[in-house]
């Protein structure tokens, strides 16, 4: 082989791994702000032997505390099955991965393909070198959210016989907050048969659904916050849907609102919470819906409103033909009477 050919070949593989490097290591930022609070809940399943209730999560509330470069700083209160509770204040940087809090938050605006963390603590094998495995739409209390995917898998012997360690982790892509993970643990032993333990951990919030009436179609516009939402209208002649969120004073909240496109579409949308128009909002849409996703910080109670510019006609399009044909059809059979009416009297 010639020395010019493997010099070329030398710069291409190069450039590529300068391109690859380029996207894993691509610079992250935070996502969240500092009040932002949310709480989740768990659940165990398996026919193996399940911790203690003292050590058995059932909810946790988690408040981010403190934002420093890429470091967030947060508190996490927990309530086991004995109803005993703790706190504990955590520390992840979402760009390394360091910290004592590794796979809770990750960086936002993550995609399919992007490394998680640069250099997490070589103790924990999940994350050594993780990417994120896919970008999708998931539901979560009745909202569709964009969120990030990952799943790793470990298999390996101990005294009883072979073990399978699996755990999946799931992100708001927009945010990099967690709203999602499992953990299963399958034993296969020698003999007998195999047994298994695992638990799911989901985000929850307060998650309405209101109906928007007219004629006879029922559109529902579905509301998933950890605000209390209230006092939901919907006014056709502003192009706009409204409603009140309750919380904390001070506390960082969110909405994820789901339109019906056939109800209200926006081009664009404007957003506002109370006289603050809000700028820095996520919207993704299907077929048929649009998703918003905006956060807020408490001064309780606020307004939020959502403005369109374009809302349902007053009359469906779905029968303006047959009503067109109906009244073209009668001027016909008007103007016919009136044409033999004229020939009678000619006669």
């Amino acid at each position: 082989m010639s020395r010019k050919i493997v010099l070329v070949i030398a710069f291409i593989i190069v450039v590529i791994g300068t391109l690859g490097a380029e996207r894993s290591f691509a610079q992250k930022t935070v996502g969240v702000s500092v009040g932002l609070s949310v709480e989740g809940y768990y659940v165990y399943s398996g026919n193996g032997t399940m911790p203690p209730t003292s050590q058995m999560m059932e909810l946790v509330k988690v408040t981010v505390q403190q934002i420093s470069g890429t470091n967030i700083t947060f508190q996490q209160i927990t309530r086991y099955a004995d109803m005993h509770e703790d706190t504990t204040i955590y520390l992840i940087d979402v760009e390394s991965g360091q910290g004592n809090a590794t796979g809770s938050f990750i960086a936002a605006n993550l995609s399919e393909g992007d490394l998680i963390y640069t250099s997490p603590p070589p103790s924990d094998w999940r994350f050594q070198g993780a990417t994120i495995n896919e970008t999708i739409f998931r539901e979560y209390l009745g909202a569709n959210v964009e969120v990030n995917h990952y799943n790793c898998t470990r298999t390996g012997s101990v005294t009883e016989g072979n073990v399978t360690m699996s755990f999946d982790y799931y992100w708001n892509k927009a945010t990099g907050m967690p709203v999602e993970a499992s953990w299963y643990e399958l034993l296969k032993p020698e003999v007998g048969n195999p047994t298994w333990v695992g638990f799911r951990a989901s985000i929850m919030g307060l998650s309405e659904v209101f109906h928007v009436v007219i004629d006879i179609t029922d559109y529902a516009v579905t509301v998933n916050s950890n605000s209390t939402i209230t006092d939901f209208t919907f006014n056709k002649l502003g192009k706009q849907i409204s409603f009140n969120a309750t919380g904390h004073t001070g506390e960082m909240s969110y909405c994820n609102v789901t339109i019906p496109k056939n109800l209200l579409t926006g081009n664009p949308w404007i957003i506002k919470v109370d006289s603050t128009t809000i700028t820095d909002f996520d919207e993704n849409t299907n077929n048929t819906h649009t998703f918003l996703y905006f956060t807020y910080t408490h001064e309780s109670p606020l307004r939020v409103t959502i403005e369109g510019t374009w809302v349902i006609p007053e009359i469906p399009s779905a029968i303006i033909l047959p009503l067109f044909t109906i009244i073209s059809l009668t001027v016909v059979f008007v103007k016919l009477k009136v044409r033999a009416h004229s020939n009678g009297n000619a006669d």
